[in-house]
């Protein structure tokens, strides 16, 4: 039986809602801040993240604060997924994704970089039914992106590419992913331009990728590329 809190410590309900993906700016940034150094903090994060992927059978179940139900509502409520071909479609697919906080990112937080990559911008990439998740860690400084397949893979025989869409403008190629481990790429100057702003997304392609300028295989998955 779930049973509703009243009097939830603000901190869980932070906690909460980062799992969810639903604090946004400065608020997002400092708590993010905040995982570095607090595990305690990071452990809450982690039990929310189970507790909402299903995954929290072995403790206590708790409902989240409604603040946290309102704000999940008005996140996903102005519009509904819609299907479209082609990365013309890619807004109607980012705009029903209600997105998850990603384990990887909660624990890459507490790990201070050892090879010097400090990212700064990051991604929840995912399909609309969510069989594929991936997390994007942007460092512009070295321009350098750690891209992380959380959940799913490419169809047999074909490949997963990342794009760069900013603003109107036509998909850039980011590179083909690794299909196990994470995928380290260096930047051009050309493909790091508007990176802080766009909206990354993943295709599936034939070995060594698209033929074509753009996408030349379905678009699979979409995510906002937000300050940590």
């Amino acid at each position: 039986m779930t049973s509703e809190p009243t009097d939830m410590p603000e901190d869980d309900a932070l906690a909460a809602e980062f799992a969810l993906g639903l604090l946004e700016g400065g608020e997002r940034a400092a708590f993010a801040k905040r995982l570095r150094e607090d595990r305690a903090l990071a452990a809450k994060v982690t039990y929310w993240q189970a507790h909402f992927a299903g995954d929290g059978s072995e403790i206590e179940d708790l409902a989240p604060p409604p603040r946290v139900k309102t704000k999940l509502m008005q996140a996903i409520a102005p519009e509904g997924a819609r299907k479209k071909g082609g990365w013309l479609g890619l807004r109607g697919l980012f705009g029903g994704l209600a997105l998850a906080g990603c384990v990887a990112l909660a624990v890459f937080l507490m790990q201070p970089p050892a090879d010097g990559f400090a990212p700064q911008y990051h991604a929840d990439i995912a399909a609309q039914d969510e069989t594929l998740l991936l997390t994007a860690l942007y460092d512009p400084e070295h321009s350098l992106l750690e891209v992380t397949v959380d959940a799913g893979a490419a169809p047999t025989g074909r490949v997963l590419e990342l794009w760069a869409i900013v603003g109107e403008a036509a998909p850039v190629s980011l590179g083909v992913l690794n299909a196990d481990g994470p995928s380290r790429l260096t930047l051009t100057e050309a493909m790091a331009a508007g990176l802080t702003t766009a909206t990354l997304a993943v295709s599936e392609e034939p070995p060594g990728g698209s033929p074509d300028a753009g996408p030349s295989g379905a678009v699979l998955a979409a995510g906002a590329v937000t300050a940590l």
